[in-house]
């Protein structure tokens, strides 16, 4: 369900989303309808992040085995310290959940406030689980171990680059996707809110008698 009274073909106002934690789950309650009970948002949302977890985690094993079938990941049992160990097994997956969550957060501006809980379970669940950096960490520290410094810091550098490049590469991808009239409205400063009735003429009527006071002095 989403938030009653927004206008689907504009941002404005929806720049910086109200976010709430209750019991632990992310809620982007100012996405939904102001009667929907923060139970059901907390379920609709843990279920996207559980089904697109089981995914992410099936997408991960399926692009490790085709890293190894495509030769640009070691096999099980290949020394730590040779020089194909440094492209490793989890590098291609990292490279697509980059992908993938560069390409939601530079759509957010038109999916989140339309789909709160798909964003979710594809940003959290799918991507989370995709990419994996202790794995990473792992395969640098085997190498080192073994005694290749070198090969470790090309590991480290290899795969954060690949991963913050395909994030980049995502991003410029999901922005493009904004229909312009989103972002045009997104870049309209929203107008400033206006004073309660009555404010104005209490607020004059306290700098005249300030002012009197000072005149008598």
């Amino acid at each position: 369900p989403i938030h009653r009274g927004i206008d689907m073909n504009s941002t404005a106002g929806l720049a910086a989303p109200a976010r709430t934690r209750r019991r632990g789950v992310l809620v982007y309650d100012h996405y939904y309808a102001k009667d929907t009970p923060a139970t059901h948002q907390q379920a609709t949302n843990v279920a996207f992040v559980a089904i697109c977890a089981v995914a992410g985690t099936a997408t991960r094993h399926a692009l490790g085995r085709l890293s190894v079938q495509a030769g640009t990941a070691p096999a099980a049992g290949v020394d730590a310290a040779s020089l194909e160990h440094v492209a490793f097994h989890d590098l291609l997956a990292n490279c697509v959940g980059s992908l993938v969550m560069g390409i939601l957060a530079g759509w957010a501006p038109y999916v989140l406030p339309r789909f709160p809980n798909v964003y979710v379970g594809i940003t959290t669940g799918l991507c989370g689980c995709t990419t994996t950096f202790s794995a990473w960490n792992a395969e640098a520290a085997e190498t080192l171990a073994a005694g290749a410094a070198a090969r470790a810091a090309l590991c480290l550098v290899v795969g954060l680059a690949a991963a913050l490049a395909s994030l980049r590469f995502g991003f410029g991808i999901g922005a493009a996707l904004v229909p312009a009239r989103v972002r045009a409205a997104a870049a309209t400063p929203a107008a400033p809110a206006a004073p309660a009735a009555g404010a104005g003429a209490r607020s004059h009527s306290l700098r005249s008698s300030k002012a009197e006071v000072d005149v008598e002095e």
